[in-house]
């Protein structure tokens, strides 16, 4: 099971690196097909923001939580939590942003969901394993 979480953080992670750094040079978009109209009802004027907020958060991010799951880290199920639930609010925000109907915004809904669920069950899994009743990590 980690070995699946920890190969969804490197998809994911490698992806958001290219997107994030195509973004940070070519803050217009167009190196990814995106339109600064899109922009229009957001904070922002361009996508070089965006670009560092990608990379950072997401590519970092679920680089980080593939280091995790390759060493079989106790942090692995929490990490997929967190970068399920940051990849979701930013599925939100874009939706706020662009509002219109974008393919591409579902499918990361879908990851974020699929990445949210995933932690969840090896955190379950874990807590299973460690006869373990509380976060915190006392026994019961």
């Amino acid at each position: 099971m980690h070995k699946l979480s920890s190969i969804l953080h490197f998809v994911i992670g490698i992806s958001a690196l290219v997107s994030g750094i195509g973004l940070m040079i070519d803050s217009s978009g167009t190196f990814l097909g995106l339109s600064t109209t899109l922009l229009v009802n957001g904070p922002f004027e361009n996508y070089r923001i965006l670009g560092i907020i990608v990379v950072i958060i997401f590519g970092l991010g679920n680089l980080l939580g593939w280091w995790a799951g390759h060493r079989n880290h106790v942090y692995t199920a929490s990490m997929s939590l967190i970068m399920g639930i940051l990849l979701l609010i930013a599925t939100l925000f874009e939706s706020w942003v662009f509002a219109e109907f974008y393919p591409w915004l579902q499918l990361l809904a879908i990851i974020g969901t699929i990445q949210l669920l995933w932690g969840w069950v090896l955190r379950r899994d874990f807590v299973a394993r460690t006869n373990s009743r509380r976060w915190h990590g006392k026994r019961a």
